[in-house]
């Protein structure tokens, strides 16, 4: 009979230096001595999940479970799984299963909050981080996949609070900055947008979809010269592309009055040819 004790350290050695077919190995031959043997059916879950074989770590996942129901751990181990796989809905009622054990948990909120966001059930998204939010007030991962719902959503201020909160931290995020270009642009705040897509370019040249992002808005001549901006290229100063903004609006709403003025004078001309 071999020594089951044995067998089990020589994997753990395995593991911890990444030997991960050797360890799977021993852990194997563990199994085959001892069906219940420790926690192996979780180790072996978690190897598989390294290696990549999320099919692997569910089924090894499962079986932990079938052997000890109450491990928060694995339960919270089986829901990223799932989550890995795609399988959002069995990820969500595994995840729902820890909150409902009152396992101390609270990441398993993120998780829950992304497999929502997967299904297109965007408001449990929302509702999920914010629980997330009020656990963990400093998960950056957290606030910025709440950010991402409220843009889905058309919320865009929300968003826009959560991204500033973010940089607030790290203003080198270069994800961050475009996801808040974006958020202003659906805004129509055209000056913030330039403003961040100008700094994710800065932070990173090869990122096409804000250079794309950037000459569009630049192309868009229509759209600059009714709001006072005639070059945004020349103006590195990002206040006065804001005054310039300003008073393209001011002049916008000049030019409306003017229009409704001379509307009126010719209904007038108009009544009295009459």
């Amino acid at each position: 009979m071999k020594d089951i004790n044995q067998l089990y350290h020589k994997a753990e050695e395995f593991m911890k230096k990444g030997l991960l077919d050797d360890a799977i190995k021993l852990f194997n031959e563990v199994l085959e001595e001892d069906p219940n043997y420790a926690d192996i059916h979780a180790t072996l879950g978690e190897i598989y999940y390294i290696k990549g074989d999320v099919d692997n770590s569910i089924r090894n996942y499962e079986l932990e479970i079938e052997r000890d129901a109450g491990n928060c751990l694995v339960f919270y181990r089986l829901g990223i799984a799932y989550y890995r796989a795609t399988k959002f809905s069995k990820a969500i009622n595994v995840l729902s299963n820890i909150m409902e054990k009152g396992c101390q948990l609270d990441m398993a909120y993120y998780w829950m909050g992304l497999a929502y966001y997967h299904t297109g059930k965007i408001q449990k998204s929302i509702d999920t981080f914010e629980i997330l939010r009020s656990k963990m007030p400093q998960n950056t991962l957290g606030c910025y996949n709440l950010a991402l719902a409220y843009k889905v959503k058309g919320e865009y201020e929300k968003a826009i609070e959560c991204l500033m909160r973010i940089l607030e931290e790290d203003n080198t995020i270069v994800s961050v900055h475009y996801n808040l270009a974006l958020a202003y642009l659906s805004d129509m705040q055209i000056v913030k947008a330039l403003e961040h897509f100008q700094k994710v370019v800065a932070l990173d040249p090869e990122h096409i979809p804000a250079q794309l992002k950037l000459d569009d808005i630049y192309n868009d001549q229509e759209m600059l010269y009714s709001y006072g901006i005639a070059a945004p290229k020349d103006i590195t100063n990002s206040e006065e592309l804001n005054i310039n903004f300003r008073i393209g609006e001011a002049y916008k709403g000049f030019h409306m009055i003017d229009k409704t003025f001379k509307y009126l004078k010719q209904l007038a001309i108009d009544q009295e040819k009459k």
